[in-house]
């Protein structure tokens, strides 16, 4: 701030500016006038671009704006993430989940939270419990993993053998 003050000053004091202020002399009424209606437009538009400035801040700042070193990123928040991907790929034919508490966990060495999950996916009729596996870096907080396992479909490799059994 007190930078931007000193390059006022220097600017102010340049000779070019010195002629133009020399040149409206603000002893003279109407200048008095002209002078007072364009500093209230100019601080008019000032605290406009810093209302505007402050509220786009706020308005289209990431959702996860939290400092994370007085709220650490956790087990919970490691859930959040990897539900919200499934609820983004699996859409309306999500029908609910659990967290297998047995296997979720924070494995250190790799340095991600390991995030497993049981889901009915389907219908109301027809659903299959699907297995999801989520891997989320510990550091970064981003989802480095997703995988849906649905038991009752066979794998390709899994066909490819009967029929050579055939």
């Amino acid at each position: 701030m007190r930078n931007l003050h000193i390059q006022l000053q220097a600017w102010l004091a340049s000779p070019r500016m010195q002629a133009f202020l020399h040149k409206i002399s603000l002893n003279e009424p109407g200048n008095q006038q002209i002078a007072a209606i364009g500093l209230a437009v100019l601080m008019g538009a000032i605290l406009l671009f810093c209302i505007g400035y402050s509220w786009a801040k706020v308005a289209f700042a990431p959702e996860d704006t939290r400092d994370y070193r007085y709220i650490p990123f956790d087990m919970y928040d490691a859930t959040q993430l990897c539900t919200a991907e499934m609820d983004e790929r699996l859409g309306s034919r999500l029908l609910r989940y659990y967290v297998d508490q047995h296997s979720t966990r924070l494995d250190n060495r790799q340095g991600m939270y390991r995030v497993y999950l049981k889901a009915d996916v389907g219908n109301l009729r027809e659903y299959n419990e699907v297995d999801v596996y989520c891997y989320i870096d510990k550091w970064d907080h981003t989802l480095d993993y997703y995988k849906e396992i649905d038991p009752t479909k066979k794998g390709i490799m899994t066909t490819d053998l009967e029929f050579f059994k055939n």
